[in-house]
């Protein structure tokens, strides 16, 4: 079975990297995911970091998955949105690998 879907997120991964993009967008230095979202930065930057993390996440995984538009307000801990995000790779990736099944067989 060749599948087009490259490998699962690891959230540990996953979380690492949403940190380095976090702390590189922000300009600080920001290691604790149980720190409020809200306190990251601006609207504006948080906008940013999700772009640029949903960008990041069609590079490295080839997932391609709507923005959830209301994680820019999100009233909670940066750890809920990075989990939320990873939630949302991880289904992709298993419909995505059901589609790759589906395809192999129809061929």
């Amino acid at each position: 079975m060749n599948l087009t879907t490259p490998k699962k997120p690891d959230f540990n991964e996953f979380r690492k990297l949403f940190m380095e993009q976090l702390s590189l967008i922000s300009g600080n230095n920001i290691d604790d995911p149980f720190l409020k979202w809200q306190e990251t930065g601006k609207r504006e930057t948080r906008l940013k970091l999700l772009e640029n993390f949903y960008a990041k996440i069609v590079e490295l995984y080839g997932l391609e998955i709507e923005q959830n538009a209301s994680l820019v307000d999100l009233d909670g801990y940066i750890e809920s949105v990075i989990v939320q995000i990873h939630h949302t790779c991880s289904t992709m990736y298993l419909v995505e690998r059901i589609n790759d099944k589906i395809r192999a067989k129809m061929n």
